[in-house]
């Protein structure tokens, strides 16, 4: 996510944040999360999106805040053994 960030940081235009979220679907992909990542809801929501510095600064606050809670959780994820440990620290499973 860090390097999503980034990433985003860097991209002056849309076609640079297309690059950044289609980067990040290949490797959300990889770690088998593609499912959570994005959805086509999203996809059509940044079809519509106008990439401008107030939108870039607004996915730049909530990215920060997501990761910020991300770290928070990183002590229960590292211990996760199984599947529902990991559920139980986003708590999606009590």
């Amino acid at each position: 996510m860090k390097k999503q960030e980034s990433c985003i940081k860097d991209a002056d235009d849309k076609d640079d944040l297309m690059d950044c979220v289609n980067d990040a679907k290949k490797e959300s992909k990889k770690m088998w999360i593609s499912e959570m990542y994005m959805d086509e809801e999203d996809d059509e929501e940044l079809k519509k999106l106008v990439w401008n510095d107030a939108e870039k600064q607004k996915t730049l606050k909530e990215m920060s805040e997501w990761l910020a809670e991300m770290e928070k959780m990183l002590p229960c994820l590292k211990e996760a053994k199984v599947m529902t440990d990991m559920m139980k620290c986003y708590g999606w499973e009590k």
